[in-house]
């Protein structure tokens, strides 16, 4: 009798169902889980997969939190998810590990997810989720679901999301079978400049009403300060949250509150493991020469410095252009004719669109850049790329943007 008077407690703490919680997020929450068009990190997993095609770095991000203040039982949430792009042609994929429920209920989801772009503009994704059901003196269920999820641009900075959860029905029991929760979001986002996003989501469960939800997101001082609202309906929740951290390290925290349950906490962290590891890389490369070779590279610093001609392309584009395939010979000659340079190649964007796309394009401009001198003969060993995104802006003016779409080469 126990037990069934805690399983009840549960699916009414849970909202009806089993596996109703999975969609969790410290930063998703304190945006009031509005997340379907923002899906910019590894979250992404839950929210809606074809976000992950933004990511552009390994990220790891883990939350850990207390449903409804844990209902004095532990009610919990806890998840590791790990986004990892692959290449242009193939995207991201990503994995994730989630336990939830209370020591003698225990729901568990690994998911395998891939986010990817075939059509420009358009990123599709899909999530297959292997489902555990444990409960003490009951036995174990496993069942298997299909996510699928679409994100693209509209206009400049709208974005809008598709998601379908557990799109393939599926079913958990032996005796009885029961349905797991099937969920159909959509949403739109706005970003008027950078570090601010709106997000509003429209999303319908199975055999509930549908649910409004509103987030915005503001970054106060960028790496080090962020600050998140929300509101849901059905039932009526607001949410508040905030971000801190480092370039490579953030600590996420959000407060859910419920008209009749105690409030959630919920606690994230987030670790960008690329910058951790160009750092160290940069380090292994800091070994002090033997003296003849100091003393070479010491001449050659004598030397004036190099100077490649900066590229330029077309609004939201990364092809080389017929003019700036003829700078692209004139660098390439530069280079063959000093051996023992290396260059950086530096992506730029204009502010049109967001800053995650931005960044993205700015990797695309960069490396066509770097391709098309593979083939004029450079070594591609000596040549590193970098994108800045819409970061490092020539002007302001919005009628010279074309200035900030370049790619600068960096002797080094």
């Amino acid at each position: 009798m126990r037990n069934i008077i805690v399983l009840l407690i549960i699916f009414i703490a849970h909202c009806f169902a089993i596996f109703e919680d999975w969609q969790s997020g410290a930063r998703v929450e304190g945006m009031g889980s509005a997340f379907t068009a923002v899906a910019d990190d590894a979250s992404a997993i839950q929210f809606n997969p074809a976000g992950l095609n933004q990511v552009d770095k390994i990220l790891i991000n883990s939350q850990y939190k207390l449903i409804f203040g844990g209902v004095g039982m532990n009610l919990h949430n806890g998840y590791i998810n790990l986004a990892y792009p692959i290449n242009k042609n193939v995207g991201v994929i990503g994995v994730s590990l989630q336990e939830m429920g209370i020591a003698m209920h225990s729901e568990k989801i690994i998911t395998l997810a891939h986010g990817f772009n075939l059509i420009e503009d358009i990123a599709f994704g899909y999530n297959i989720h292997g489902y555990s059901l444990t409960q003490r003196d009951f036995g174990t269920g496993y069942s298997l679901g299909i996510d699928f999820g679409v994100l693209t641009r509209i206009y400049q900075r709208w974005r809008a999301g598709f998601f379908v959860h557990n799109i393939n029905n599926p079913k958990m029991g032996s005796v009885k079978k029961y349905n797991l929760p099937r969920l159909l979001n959509f949403g739109v986002a706005y970003r008027p400049t950078y570090g601010i996003t709106s997000s509003l989501d429209i999303s319908k469960e199975v055999g509930q009403p549908t649910r409004i939800l509103v987030g915005q997101e503001f970054q106060i001082i960028e790496n080090y300060l962020t600050l998140r609202a929300g509101i849901q309906t059905e039932p009526i929740r607001f949410a508040f949250g905030l971000r801190t951290g480092m370039k490579n390290i953030f600590i996420d925290y959000a407060l859910t509150t419920h008209s009749e349950l105690p409030l959630t906490h919920n606690l994230g962290i987030q670790i960008n493991l690329e910058r951790t590891t160009k750092k160290a890389i940069k380090k292994e490369l800091s070994i002090i020469q033997p003296s003849e070779e100091i003393k070479e590279s010491e001449k050659e610093e004598e030397k004036p410095p190099l100077k490649l001609k900066t590229i330029y392309f077309d609004f939201d584009k990364a092809d080389i252009r017929s003019q700036d395939a003829e700078i692209l010979k004139t660098n390439a000659q530069i280079l063959k004719e000093n051996p023992n340079a290396t260059i950086i190649i530096e992506g730029h964007c204009c502010p049109l669109g967001t800053a995650e796309y931005n960044m993205v394009l700015g990797w695309q401009r960069a490396n066509s850049a770097k391709n098309y001198l593979i083939k004029l003969g450079i070594e591609e060993s000596r040549i590193n790329t970098i994108s800045y995104g819409e970061e490092r802006p020539i002007t302001e003016i919005e009628a010279e943007f074309w200035k900030n779409r370049r790619c600068e080469f960096i002797v080094k």
